[in-house]
């Protein structure tokens, strides 16, 4: 009894697997006597051996195989005029989808001439109304340099480049 209380986990997982073994063994014999109740009723029916068989093949829902496959439906009848609302559908979509390109390409251009920041644009500006600069007068200025993102970035690429490295320093 001792060793009992001791391995109570392992008294447990015996009493569970011999209750589903037994649950197992009952409802087998519940299909069996089913079975046989319904193999008797359909040889009463059935004139021959083979018809039972038949009958067992297409009745029996524990029979092993996949259920027969439904007879082919006709093929569907579309209403008139849907060719023409297809195309119709089709031709809106391509016209949005052209649309959309169109779209997104004004707003690349944009994009486009107004990156840089504020310094930038006011440089693009006034390169607009004195027309064609000098190369000096389109280097950008030390400050102009230092609020682009991307210049600051190279900066700090080519600091890490060109020092010595860090063990040296």
């Amino acid at each position: 009894m001792k060793a009992l209380l001791e391995h109570f986990q392992i008294v447990l997982l015996l009493g569970g697997a011999l209750f589903f073994w037994l649950k197992k063994r009952l409802e087998e014999s519940r299909q069996r006597q089913a079975f046989e109740a319904w193999r008797e009723e359909a040889s009463g029916e059935a004139e021959d051996v083979e018809d039972v068989e038949v009958l067992e093949s297409q009745r029996a829902p524990w029979a092993a195989g996949p259920p027969p496959l439904p007879l082919a439906l006709p093929p569907s009848r579309r209403q008139i005029g849907y060719e023409a609302a297809a195309a119709e559908e089709q031709a809106k979509a391509l016209k949005h989808q052209l649309d959309l390109a169109a779209h997104l390409r004004l707003l690349l251009d944009t994009k486009a001439t107004t990156t840089g920041g504020a310094a930038a644009t006011r440089a693009r500006v006034a390169a607009k109304g004195k027309g064609a600069t000098p190369a000096a007068a389109a280097l950008p200025s030390m400050r102009q340099t230092l609020r682009d993102p991307a210049a600051v970035r190279r900066a700090f690429a080519l600091r890490e480049i060109l020092d010595p490295p860090l063990s040296l320093r």
